[in-house]
């Protein structure tokens, strides 16, 4: 199509989080935004945007002026670097920090950009009507969260909203055999891969599992994924009922993410997926 991308992030993911076979060539032509030298800082905060987050920071002022003030040194950064490769429109595949970062850039600096939701609001942060309103467009992963997101935002939001599914690769995640139902007698293994967050539902899943465990069939659950917050602080692996072997229940919380092959393997093997 004859569009240059050039890929953004605030900074490089933890280790944990690192398993696709592209992760190391994405990761080396990534430019990464955070910069807390001193001149940079102070040359963002003297452009700190007051009239344009006015209203906004009458609603949730601590959170947000936390957020603002986190996210103006990179917002200059990333403004520069735009200038400096000709580049005229960033998309912000989040709506948290990143479409913080992307909206001062716009109001400060003029540089366009649009965002994507992937899920509830409540899960992305204050200041969710300045990201929206200064966007040209957005997109949004379901047709419930386009609803919920309109409620919310109303006027705030871009004329140009755009439904836009994801999903998994079906071409490399495709079965080598076909499909086997569990034999008469045997475990139903249960296999779920995905991070360890609380908008993807483990618990409700761990429940289910107890429920098919209570009615006399012996399920057996893998969970594979690393929890979002690598480090532990507020490891959201803590807060699910407690697995272990003896319920059924393997959390397989890999100090790395499984690698694509792995999760489609153990998928194959699985019942349910």
């Amino acid at each position: 199509m004859g569009v240059n991308v050039t890929l953004f992030s605030t900074r490089p993911p933890p280790a944990g989080l690192i398993a696709h076979r592209w992760s190391d060539e994405a990761m080396a032509r990534t430019r990464y935004l955070v910069d807390w030298g001193p001149l940079n800082a102070a040359l963002a905060l003297v452009r700190f945007p007051f009239r344009a987050l006015t209203s906004d920071l009458q609603q949730n002022p601590l959170a947000f002026l936390k957020d603002i003030l986190l996210s103006l040194p990179a917002a200059r950064q990333l403004a520069r670097l735009c200038t400096a490769q000709g580049i005229s429109h960033v998309h912000a595949h989040s709506a948290r920090r990143a479409a913080t970062i992307c909206a001062l850039a716009k109001v400060i600096w003029g540089l366009d950009y649009s965002v994507t939701l992937h899920g509830p609001m409540s899960d992305y942060g204050p200041g969710q009507g300045f990201k929206w309103r200064h966007a040209r467009f957005g997109t949004v992963i379901t047709r419930k969260l386009l609803h919920e997101l309109r409620a919310a935002l109303g006027d705030d939001l871009p004329k140009a909203l755009f439904v836009q599914p994801m999903g998994v690769d079906t071409v490399a995640l495709t079965r080598t055999a076909p499909y086997a139902p569990p034999k008469a007698g045997a475990p139903l293994r249960l296999f779920c891969c995905g991070r360890l967050n609380i908008v993807k539902g483990h618990e409700d899943l761990i429940e289910a599992l107890r429920l098919l465990r209570a009615s006399g069939l012996d399920a057996k659950l893998e969970i594979a994924g690393q929890d979002d917050f690598v480090s532990g602080r507020t490891a959201f692996c803590r807060r699910v009922p407690h697995p272990s072997p003896r319920r059924g229940i393997a959390l397989r919380n890999l100090r790395r993410a499984l690698h694509d092959d792995l999760s489609g393997q153990r998928a194959e093997r699985a019942g349910f997926l």
